[in-house]
């Protein structure tokens, strides 16, 4: 019994130890930071042009862009050197992303049910989901599941998190939020069962300027 005692504390012990320190990559705190003292601003949609659109896909929006990179589709803003890539995928990439690879990694806990449990659809939702349960005080009276659980949040963390120093989320005619990066804006608008990122590669295009242009976009 004594002996089961020591093997089964020695393994809470390892768990304990071997815990991803989500802290250590990409600034985490910093990001959570960001995260949990976020902005939000509302942008109206203007009264829509009648020509000069930039068309990507189908969204159209003010043409402030001209053709930088062809091959690998990347613009720049006119009369500057800032560069802008636009893209586009559905809304819950992230998440189906993280129910795939997280059972695969670490202690193979399953996320999923945690996930669909809590509505969790889209990149914003699973945001708030992970840092809400990242970095879980645990000790060595913890459960195993909890211990296995704490070490998939804290991987999919890892996996899907981008370092960012501030986190705007838009809201009124347009849905979604924009993530300031060393070196780097991106401006991810939701839509119907996708989502539309313009990054734009420079911190001096001011967030006036992001929020005016925003404000043209029309989805077909």
């Amino acid at each position: 019994m004594i002996l089961l005692t020591i093997v089964y504390f020695g393994v809470k012990g390892f768990l304990l130890w071997s815990l991803p320190n989500s802290q250590s990559f990409l600034n985490k705190n910093e990001t959570i930071e960001a995260f949990d003292k976020k902005d939000t601003i509302t942008i109206k949609r203007a009264i829509p042009i009648e020509e000069n659109y930039f068309y990507y896909d189908d969204f159209k929006i003010r043409n402030d862009f001209e053709i930088f990179d062809e091959e690998h589709k990347v613009y720049k803003v006119k009369n500057t050197d800032i560069r802008v890539v636009f893209d586009k995928h559905a809304i819950d990439d992230l998440v189906t992303y993280v129910k795939e690879e997280v059972k695969n990694m670490g202690m193979y806990y399953d996320l999923t049910k945690d996930l669909e449990k809590n509505n969790i659809n889209t990149d914003y939702k699973l945001y708030e989901y992970l840092f809400e349960n990242l970095n879980s005080k645990l000790n060595l009276f913890s459960s195993i599941n909890k211990f296995r659980k704490a070490h998939a949040v804290d991987l999919a963390a890892m996996l899907v998190t981008v370092g960012f120093n501030k986190f705007t989320l838009i809201k009124g005619d347009y849905e979604g939020y924009i993530l300031q990066m060393n070196g780097a804006k991106e401006a991810i608008l939701n839509h119907n069962n996708y989502k539309y990122h313009i990054r734009i590669y420079s911190n001096e295009y001011t967030d006036e300027s992001l929020y005016n242009l925003l404000s043209t976009i029309v989805f077909e």
